[in-house]
């Protein structure tokens, strides 16, 4: 449990920046307007300054399924879909110069660090790639979890209701943080099946996994685990909470994550594979038995 905990925090507390900017990047380049080529501001003269930077840097043109990611040049142009013949033919040109990388990064500088080296190279836009935002999304959400199943004592029923909103923080005279507190509903040993009101008291770290699940999710979504927007399971509209099933699969592919991070950083914190990997697969009910034991 020692290195899952310890990779989950650090997901929070070092890599979740990144995410973080990544994902309101990609949030507002899906909600621009983009404008027709003769009225978008000299889009013939960005296209032509972002191919001669790739040329002077050498730099190979983001990649999709082995051309040139036409779509993504397109967001970063700011243009609609009357200029995708401009962009095809000028990108196809300076392709044959620079080459096409494997895949497509979103325009974000990468903060943190394993090992004194950047975590990865960059954050991808397409979900299949392995340091796609969609995947390390879903990473961070099953970090948060794990922190604050194992640290709050609730179980998965009571994990999977928490709202946006549930944290409070007392203060004292300094405005010194003393105690976090989360508002949420119970359920064993109720009368009620639909759950009664009830108070944790947590510490600063479930604190610190609620607020980026906060930032993770769309303003408008109530459920802190909910269902993330990115990737081609994201099944839009839906606001209800990740099943059980669901989460014990984020932890898995964490896990494996996490310890892909070590090979390639060639640092010690390997999680037991045994440890999700197990022929019953994942228990989410492992956290509160470790906690009950400590």
């Amino acid at each position: 449990m020692g290195p899952l905990l310890g990779w989950a925090l650090r997901f929070i507390d070092e890599l979740s920046p990144d995410v973080l900017v990544a994902d309101a990047h990609w949030r507002a380049a899906r909600t621009r307007n983009y404008r027709q080529p003769n009225n978008a501001g000299g889009f013939g003269l960005r296209l032509r300054a972002l191919m001669d930077d790739h040329i002077a840097s050498g730099r190979p043109l983001p990649g999709y399924r082995g051309g040139p990611n036409i779509q993504y040049l397109a967001r970063v142009l700011q243009c609609d879909r009357t200029c995708i013949d401009i962009v095809t033919a000028t990108a196809t040109a300076t392709a044959a110069i620079v080459g096409i990388g494997t895949d497509s990064y979103i325009d974000t500088p990468i903060m943190g660090r394993l090992a004194g080296a950047p975590w990865v190279d960059g954050i991808a836009t397409h979900h299949t790639a392995t340091p796609s935002l969609a995947r390390v999304a879903r990473h961070l959400q099953a970090a948060c979890y794990i922190v604050i199943a194992f640290l709050s004592g609730m179980r998965d029923s009571e994990v999977k209701h928490l709202r946006r909103g549930c944290l409070d923080i007392k203060r004292d005279e300094d405005k010194t943080p003393y105690r976090w507190t989360v508002t949420n509903l119970a359920f064993k040993g109720e009368d009620d099946d639909a759950g009664v009101e009830a108070t944790w008291v947590v510490g600063e770290p479930v604190a610190r996994a609620i607020d980026v699940l906060e930032r993770l999710q769309l303003a408008e979504t109530e459920f802190l685990f909910a269902r993330l927007r990115h990737g081609s399971d994201a099944k839009k509209g839906s606001a209800e909470a990740l099943t059980t099933k669901a989460t014990s699969r984020q932890i898995r592919n964490l896990v494996t994550y996490a310890n892909q991070l070590c090979n390639a950083h060639d640092r010690s914190g390997h999680i037991p594979a045994h440890f999700a990997l197990t022929p019953t697969g994942f228990k989410t009910s492992v956290f509160r038995r470790t906690l009950a034991c400590a």
